[in-house]
């Protein structure tokens, strides 16, 4: 069970690299920057991060479900009309709440090679960055087999309005959450999903090098990395691309974005 690492040198070699993996309908990927050595690439969701100080799980659970229930009271408040049928639907109402940046159990993804190299660059430009690539239909395959049993729980929502993952504690495995009906915009721009985890504290790379094996059927689980003075060079060879800040974040916080983005171009 282990990931093919490739360390990229330079924009070219990136670029010709994407476009190999470009080909693939079935590829899933995340752009960060690199948050530890590159043999313990970890990848938690925005809430185990907010709660890594916690010890006790209960505790954790409580603190998730209290998140979710202020959403809910105040989020109507605030949303489009469109958005306010999200709050009864348990993958939605996650989905939503990531969405407008409350901590949650997901991790964010994208079907686009080009949108995962984005995110890698984007940001921490001290730091290098990763790409992480798997096969998005081999786990879902392989979550059904080994974990089904719990996984077809991860839509349903209780009869508190709250995702019933929230009040079990499964396996430590992750899934992709699928989403009925419309899409929220950034969710269209940015060809996104999430992966969801059975329970607090999963890290999603791991979890997943569990569940899909590796074959030339999986396509191989991947880590690109580069080194952080790569970043302007790839975020201005996308910004041509049309893939920037104002294009994967529609509205005026990420017109802020792309300004950002900008200031770090590399100037002739």
């Amino acid at each position: 069970m282990t990931w093919k690492k490739q360390t990229i040198t330079s924009w070219p070699e990136l670029r010709d690299k994407l476009n190999e993996l470009a080909i693939s309908d079935n590829l899933v990927c995340r752009g960060q920057a690199a948050n530890c050595g590159e043999n313990e690439i970890k990848v938690f969701s925005s809430l185990d991060r907010a709660l890594k100080d916690v010890i006790d799980e209960e505790q954790k659970s409580k603190v998730e479900r209290e998140i979710a229930k202020r959403f809910r009271k105040y989020a109507p408040n605030y949303l489009p009309y469109a958005e306010i049928g999200h709050l009864n639907d348990g993958p939605s109402f996650l989905m939503l709440m990531q969405h407008y940046g409350a901590p949650t159990r997901l991790v964010d993804w994208t079907y686009s090679i080009w949108v995962g190299a984005y995110f890698a660059a984007r940001s921490n430009f001290e730091k290098g960055g990763i790409i992480i690539v798997f096969n998005g239909n081999e786990l879902d395959r392989h979550a059904h087999e080994k974990h089904g049993h719990e996984t077809r729980n991860v839509p349903l929502t209780d009869p508190d309005g709250l995702p019933r993952v929230m009040w079990n504690r499964y396996g430590p495995w992750v899934c992709r959450l699928m989403q009925m009906g419309h899409q929220i915009p950034r969710m269209i721009a940015q060809q996104g999903l999430f992966t969801v985890g059975g329970r607090l504290g999963v890290d999603h790379r791991k979890a997943i090098d569990e569940i899909v094996p590796n074959s030339v059927e999986s396509q191989e689980k991947q880590i690109i990395s580069f080194e952080a003075k790569l970043k302007p060079e790839i975020l201005k060879a996308l910004h041509r691309m049309g893939i920037n800040g104002s294009t994967l974040f529609p509205g005026i916080d990420g017109v802020g974005k792309a300004l950002t983005e900008y200031a770090h171009f590399p100037q002739s």
